[in-house]
């Protein structure tokens, strides 16, 4: 039996009892990220966001397993260095692809980010950093796209629907939703399809 992909999610971390994530098991492993210190274990979830884009990315693909960095804690906010140590922990742990529904504005860290975009694929969003840097695989929401389906723009370019998973009962107004969600979707797809064809998508011609 092939081993599992890891795929890294560098975010708000996960709560693993949520029904979209479907348990413990999914976590392969899993640490809070300071700027002086990782703390293994330490990825619950207080916000929400992070859960949701697991759940996304577990929706499209069922035997991935993740790798939580965990660089929010009580609010969205959080600084660059501490994504690039997101980033450097979960290619320590065997990540095969990172995803970050996350960015910066910041143009400083930007060799760092394309330097870590030479050694493991980063899906990142368009219009922040590091989205558009050579090497980024870099996604852009398209409302027409249905959560199954990508399409390539051009390059590492691509589109996917920017709707998380539907909750039961909730109109999908009253949900999360964005280039976020655009990313996540498209990181299980391809993860899926990487299972499925033995390549990524951006790696076919």
């Amino acid at each position: 039996m092939a081993a599992r992909l890891k795929i890294g999610v560098v975010d708000s971390g996960v709560n693993p009892a949520h029904p979209h994530i479907g348990g413990e098991h999914r976590i392969a492993a899993g640490a809070g990220i300071g700027l002086y210190r990782i703390e293994p274990g330490a990825y619950l979830d207080y916000l929400g966001h992070g859960t949701a884009v697991c759940g996304a990315i577990c929706s499209h693909s069922d035997q991935c397993q993740l790798l939580i960095a965990k660089v929010f804690d009580r609010t969205l906010n959080t600084r660059a260095e501490m994504i690039l140590r997101g980033i450097e922990w979960c290619v320590e742990q065997g990540a095969d692809a990172v995803n970050l529904s996350l960015g910066t504005h910041n143009p400083a860290h930007g060799d760092a980010f394309a330097e870590w975009a030479s050694k493991v694929p980063l899906v990142a969003a368009a219009g922040a950093l590091p989205g558009g840097l050579t090497g980024v695989i870099t996604i852009e929401a398209d409302a027409s796209l249905v959560r199954d389906a990508w399409r390539r723009i051009e390059g590492l370019r691509f589109a996917a629907s920017p709707h998380p998973r539907p909750i039961p009962g909730r109109d999908e107004a009253d949900n999360l939703g964005g280039v976020s969600f655009a990313v996540a979707n498209f990181t299980g797809l391809a993860a899926a399809y990487r299972q499925q064809h033995g390549c990524w998508p951006w790696q076919e011609q």
